[in-house]
């Protein structure tokens, strides 16, 4: 009786962990001396993979997808954003921005729905790169010899 019950709930448990399958999330580094990588993956029915780089605001940023089979769209999130900065509806197969923040950034490959419904497979080519120099972070300049950033002259009269 207590085989059987242990036998359901690690059934149970492998159940409920294939759906987290689905979703994979991918962390993508440069090789050494690289602004760039270019990844290969494939996809069936609902799944889709998320790829993540971290990079500076002030930076380029360039996405390319390329579906070797099917059809695959990509969204491209910035980081502690739910909504895309890019849409596979409008962007599907290439984008390029000026990054406006620092931090990790998200790259969603999928397949359209009805691809997805039917359970076909995609294959895709998908390069990520990052280029140019982080933006510099702003100073505010001292007035010469005083611990103040601005002065100003101002009237007083007495009533």
């Amino acid at each position: 009786m207590i085989k059987t019950a242990l036998t359901a709930i690690a059934a149970a448990g492998l159940a409920l962990a294939v759906p987290a399958a689905a979703q994979q999330v991918v962390p993508v580094t440069f090789a050494k001396g690289k602004s760039a990588a270019t990844l290969t993956g494939s996809i069936k029915g609902d799944q889709d993979r998320s790829y993540t780089i971290d990079a500076r605001a002030g930076q380029t940023l360039t996405v390319t997808l390329k579906a070797t089979k099917g059809s695959v769209e990509m969204n491209v999130y910035a980081p502690g954003n739910d909504t895309a900065i890019s849409l596979g509806s409008t962007d599907p197969y290439k984008f390029t921005t000026v990054l406006p923040t620092t931090g990790r950034y998200k790259v969603q490959v999928y397949q359209m729905r009805a691809s997805a419904r039917r359970g076909e497979t995609a294959n895709y080519t998908l390069t990520i790169g990052v280029t140019g120099s982080a933006a510099k972070a702003s100073t505010d300049a001292l007035v010469p010899g005083t611990k103040y950033n601005a002065t100003a002259d101002i009237s007083c009269t007495t009533s």
